[in-house]
């Protein structure tokens, strides 16, 4: 597929623009979905550069998740301890790149700096053409979600705070909302506002709670419902009860 495709799509001849732009589309999300980041982005540029049509929320949200999923394997070689054996600190999965230092840091910063922008020039463009497949819901609300989730990996923590509120609140009925209460406690947690940040975790185990069964098992929801209980009653336990 590869092949056939680079064929139409590295070759410009008049009157088959549309044809080299559907090429260049299939091509960058064929490289997207096997994790050829860098390849992906070089053709979704090469799309918008062509004058070709396309869609612009898909290409937003793809060319952010690239620069995304590159940046947080970045973030988390940066963060993983020199000690394989020792033990993490309960919040190292949310290792921020605020707390870096260094080139690579910067790397870090710029790509989840794009990718932010990427996601919010996504969700713009379905506000003004809504998704028409599932699949473009399903880019229209992780860019929601991995807007913020770019924020907080900048350790922009208020910013993300009032980006994962308003992500919970658009969609307040998906299992998914679960993630963006317990990043909000996180967030609250890192600026020492602990009751925020129980007041989240609440919310967070109030959703679950409230959940119908068929929400709960349909791949929206990271791990079990009986996971989740157990961390949020561990994670309230855990903070102190006023700032």
């Amino acid at each position: 597929a590869e092949q056939v495709l680079r064929s139409v799509a590295d070759v410009a001849t008049a009157g088959t623009e549309a044809i080299r732009a559907e090429a260049l589309w299939e091509l960058g999300h064929l490289y997207y979905r096997t994790g050829r980041y860098a390849e992906a982005l070089a053709r979704l540029n090469a799309l918008e550069e062509s004058g070709g049509p396309m869609e612009v929320g898909p290409v937003a949200f793809l060319k952010a998740d690239c620069l995304r999923k590159e940046a947080v394997a970045l973030l988390r070689e940066a963060t993983r301890p020199p000690d394989p054996l020792r033990p993490q600190e309960p919040d190292a999965q949310l290792a921020s790149a605020g707390a870096l230092d260094g080139p690579e840091a910067t790397q870090i910063r710029q790509g989840l700096e794009r990718a932010a922008g990427f996601f919010e020039a996504a969700i713009e463009a379905y506000g003004d053409a809504p998704p028409r497949t599932p699949l473009d819901q399903t880019y229209e609300r992780l860019a929601w979600f991995y807007r913020a989730d770019c924020l907080f990996d900048l350790g922009q923590y208020e910013q993300a705070i009032a980006s994962y509120t308003a992500t919970a609140q658009r969609y307040k009925d998906d299992p998914s909302a679960l993630a963006a209460y317990i990043q909000i406690a996180s967030a609250c947690t890192a600026l020492g506002r602990h009751a925020e940040a129980r007041a989240a975790t609440d919310r967070a185990r109030w959703l679950l709670k409230r959940l119908p069964p068929e929400a709960l098992s349909d791949g929206r929801l990271p791990l079990s419902p009986d996971y989740w209980g157990q961390w949020l009653l561990q994670e309230r336990e855990a903070r102190p009860a006023t700032d």
